[in-house]
């Protein structure tokens, strides 16, 4: 990777705009007053250097940046860093799967005739030639917002053994979390059974600063609900809201949530790999 010359050449023409898919992208995926949030894409079927030159460029993609990853990600979501074989999971059986809407990836770069995306499901959006490779680009318009409030609650007290086997019970996950936790909010939860927080409706999330590591999120709602943030989920991130430390939950078996009671609420989540120096 670091010393995979191609990579070298890859980025440098990408750099001066020569390469046609990724100026499509930078395009794409420029966050705007409505998506503050970087777009989430994946590589699949692509030489391996692809996934690396991807990151490096700014583009937040399914693979991340080798070796950094999380075993507890690769279970759940499988993808490895070369992108030419697709990996699956019990929890990520494939494209249709609900947990690869709530991973909010929008676009799948690919090379024409990958498995599992030439399909209605998916428009095609972008397609150009690189280097001898038929590159296409696969809208995913079930994508899930990278930042926005549920509440309904489902209790998994195994999320371990789910990993290992898949879902067994049935979960809407634009509507629903899956929660490690017995209570949330003072209300118990069932397990693998949906909860409700509470009946009204009206919810607003807007995502006012991201950096890579610090989201700050405006939150209004008359309900008590469940702001989710799907990004993974770790011990060095930190959770505020109105400037107190609250607990980080782990959410949908691999991201990132917090409980908010009724009212405006200002969110705070940073990544503070010294906090436990006292820094």
């Amino acid at each position: 990777n670091a010393t995979n010359w191609q990579g070298f050449k890859l980025l440098e023409r990408a750099e001066k705009g020569e390469i046609p898919v990724v100026e499509w992208l930078r395009t794409a995926t420029k966050p705007d007053e409505k998506n503050a949030m970087p777009i989430r894409l994946e590589a699949v079927g692509l030489p391996q250097n692809w996934a690396n030159v991807l990151g490096v460029l700014g583009f937040e993609s399914t693979q991340g940046y080798n070796p950094l990853r999380l075993d507890r990600y690769q279970r759940v979501i499988g993808m490895d860093e070369s992108g030419t074989v697709r990996q699956w999971t019990p929890l990520l059986p494939g494209y249709h799967a609900p947990m690869f809407n709530l991973l909010g990836v929008r676009y799948i770069v690919a090379t024409k005739g990958s498995p599992g995306i030439n399909n209605p499901r998916f428009p095609l959006r972008h397609s150009s030639q690189t280097d001898g490779l038929s590159i296409e680009v696969r809208e995913n318009p079930r994508a899930l917002p990278r930042v926005f409030s549920v509440t309904e609650a489902v209790l998994d007290p195994e999320t371990d053994k789910t990993i290992a086997s898949g879902l067994q019970y049935e979960v809407d996950f634009s509507k629903q979390v899956v929660l490690e936790n017995s209570t949330v909010g003072g209300v118990s939860l069932r397990p693998r059974v949906s909860t409700s927080l509470c009946t009204e409706s009206g919810v607003s999330d807007r995502l006012v600063v991201y950096t890579p590591n610090r989201l700050v999120i405006d939150s209004e709602s008359p309900c008590p609900r469940i702001l989710l943030v799907n990004n993974v989920w770790h011990p060095d991130w930190q959770v505020f809201v109105n400037g107190t430390e609250r607990e980080l939950l782990r959410t949908n078996f691999l991201f990132q949530g917090v409980f908010l009671e009724p009212g405006r609420h200002s969110v705070e989540v940073k990544f503070n790999p010294l906090r436990f120096l006292g820094l």
